[in-house]
């Protein structure tokens, strides 16, 4: 799946496969975007700027109320989803941090005695 732009998913010519960093299983694969691509996204999102600036203050209000029941309909499917956002960031967070205190992996050093000198 490529870049969403313009309401529609588009395709892309390169993948990126997403691996498993445990068994480096594929879990996914992902679209690339090109330059024309994210110039068309930048175009698309300038032209729905515009409209949005040219629309008057209650048609606005419209928009934000449906977006709001949009949400509320959805919210247990958007909480779920959010939830397994959540989890997967914190696990790769502590990945990330483990990898720092490795042994392999140089610590920074903060000699603040140093620092004060350079004033």
């Amino acid at each position: 799946m490529g870049p969403f732009i313009d309401g529609t998913f588009k395709e892309t010519s390169v993948e990126y496969e997403v691996l498993k960093p445990c068994t480096e299983q594929v879990i996914a694969k992902v679209g690339l975007s090109a330059e024309e691509d994210v110039n068309a996204a930048v175009n698309s999102s300038l032209k729905a700027a515009d409209t949005w600036a040219n629309l008057s203050g209650h048609k606005r209000a419209c928009h934000m109320c449906r977006w709001v029941y949009s949400v509320e309909r959805y919210w247990i499917k958007i909480g779920n989803y959010a939830c397994i956002v959540s989890f997967n960031l914190f696990i790769f967070w502590q990945i990330f941090v483990s990898t720092l205190s490795s042994p392999c992996m140089p610590q920074p050093s903060l000699n603040t005695s140093s620092v004060a000198g350079d004033f």
